[in-house]
């Protein structure tokens, strides 16, 4: 009888091999239509893969679907495989290729191998994401950086790792791409003979995308340019920062939105955060969704717009506590996010308190409690409590956390749970917290809480205990309820909120 066209061959098995089409089985006979059809729904690169090396059909119709996933080309061997397949065809495949990696890997290529890599370059006329793991590929050959700037369709261009030449290659390029970027990340840090080093400004080496930049992930940058606008930059994320000016990020960033600053390394100056307050009495942004930075970083930049939602990091001494006051003058945000370290006095919490602007309706308070006395903890906890007790805060979130290698009384905790043990106090006043209680002492104190959400957890246990809470005052009577966990965060995590916090803004920022 006739063979079914949707059906494999009996008998036939396959090992996978190197993906070539003369290695795929020319007797094979299926739907066109319909194998195209499961071919765009496939999910994974390596569903892709096994697919193609099934018939000669699929491996025909493979190619778009392969290269609509991101390809990572880690190591010199892999551009070798991938310059093969891309040739096959008159390399109509450049075709598809959308979001291509050079990683760190590829270095130290033939004279040959270089040609290729640009030739590639050349071909991938519609690549939308590009990202050079190491910039010494730059400088083996011209041509390559030259190759890149042509290219006209990247959105998303990375270069990360710090260019090491006597010649600043890799700024000569920014200077010169003519796609219209909308995300970059970039490191600036150019080191000269091997001693000298130096930080390009990305005001200026990113001028020709200024009119399409709307986020910036920058490393060891040094702003400085005044004279040139971004008007579309919302999102700006800067480390390895050495000063802290906000003139040329007021100028040249004028509708910024959010601000993260990471891995900071410049000192506390006096001087800057005076000269950056007298230069927003005349000039300043109206207001950012979302700050992140540390309280050394927030004190300096004095930043005198409307935050609506400032993430501080950790609060970690008494000077901190009196900085973070100043901060909060300034900015006077909605929402204020902060850890409480471990090392500092909980009886410093009122001095923090009394700087909380009356405009704050949402705190998030990350406490370690490891270093103070169980027998006084209810007492610790209290100070935290009755110091927001005059606050207008209507949403609440809490998390304490307790570890079980602090020192408590000048000694050592023993491990909180290791079988076999005598419980150690600390270990005791965990386990025999009633988190209804505790929840109900909270918003009773605080009566502006709405909404609270409390989390406890402590080294050495799965999970973390908690939940949220409404409360339901009538009268002089007060009664919380526990709401479902989806519900919780339906109504603690606003939208704005949301997006700040998740992983889909994280990697924009971070990534």
């Amino acid at each position: 009888g006739m063979k079914d066209q949707g059906s494999l061959e009996c008998g036939q098995t396959r090992t996978p091999q190197v993906l070539t089409e003369e290695s795929i089985p020319a007797t094979m006979l299926l739907n066109f239509d319909v194998l195209f059809d499961v071919m765009l729904h496939v999910s994974s690169r390596r569903d892709a893969s096994w697919l193609m090396q099934t018939c000669r059909t699929l491996y025909s119709v493979g190619a778009p679907t392969m290269l609509s996933f991101p390809v990572e080309l880690r190591s010199k061997r892999h551009f070798i495989s991938f310059h093969a397949f891309m040739s096959v065809g008159g390399g109509r495949r450049y075709q598809y290729l959308r979001k291509l990696t050079l990683g760190n890997g590829i270095c130290g290529l033939t004279e040959e191998q270089m040609q290729q890599l640009i030739g590639l370059i050349h071909h991938a006329t519609v690549i939308e994401s590009l990202t050079i793991g190491h910039t010494s590929l730059l400088e083996e050959d011209l041509h390559f950086g030259y190759a890149i700037a042509q290219l006209t369709n990247v959105k998303e261009f990375f270069m990360d790792t710090v260019n090491k030449s006597k010649t600043p290659t890799s700024w000569e390029l920014l200077l010169h791409i003519r796609s219209n970027v909308v995300s970059a990340r970039l490191d600036l840090l150019l080191e000269l003979d091997g001693i000298r080093q130096t930080r390009g400004d990305p005001i200026y080496l990113l001028q020709n995308l200024a009119d399409s930049l709307e986020i910036l992930d920058v490393r060891n940058a040094d702003f400085a340019t005044a004279n040139i606008k971004y008007p579309h930059l919302k999102h700006l994320s800067v480390g390895l920062w050495h000063v802290a000016p906000i003139a040329p990020l007021i100028r040249a960033y004028p509708n910024l939105r959010t601000l993260v600053i990471h891995n900071l390394s410049f000192d506390l100056a006096e001087a800057i955060r005076r000269a950056n307050r007298e230069f927003q009495l005349q000039r300043t942004w109206e207001a950012l969704d979302y700050v992140e930075t540390t309280i050394n970083a927030a004190y300096n930049l004095a930043i005198s717009c409307k935050i609506h939602f400032l993430n501080v990091e950790e609060v970690d001494t008494p000077e901190d506590v009196t900085m973070l006051g100043s901060v909060l003058a300034d900015c006077r945000p909605s929402i204020l996010s902060l850890s409480w370290d471990l090392l500092l006095e909980v009886k410093q919490f009122p001095c923090l308190a009394k700087n909380i602007p009356r405009e704050l309706e949402h705190l998030v308070l990350r406490m370690d409690l490891s270093t103070h006395s169980p027998d006084k903890m209810g007492e610790t906890l209290d100070i935290v409590w009755k110091s927001l007790k005059t606050s207008k805060i209507s949403k609440l979130e809490i998390s304490l956390n307790w570890s079980d290698w602090a020192i408590d009384s000048g000694a050592p905790m023993y491990s909180l749970w290791r079988g076999g043990e005598k419980p150690t106090p600390l270990k005791q006043y965990v386990q025999g917290l009633n988190v209804k209680t505790l929840a109900r002492r909270i918003i009773s104190t605080i009566r502006s809480v709405q909404y609270l959400c409390l989390r406890i957890s402590y080294e050495g246990q799965d999970q973390e205990s908690g939940g949220y809470w409404r409360t339901n005052r009538q009268g002089c009577c007060l009664a919380i309820d526990r709401l479902d966990e989806a519900v919780g965060k339906k109504v603690m995590f606003k939208k704005d909120r949301h997006f700040y916090m998740s992983r889909q803004y994280q990697s924009l920022m971070h990534c």
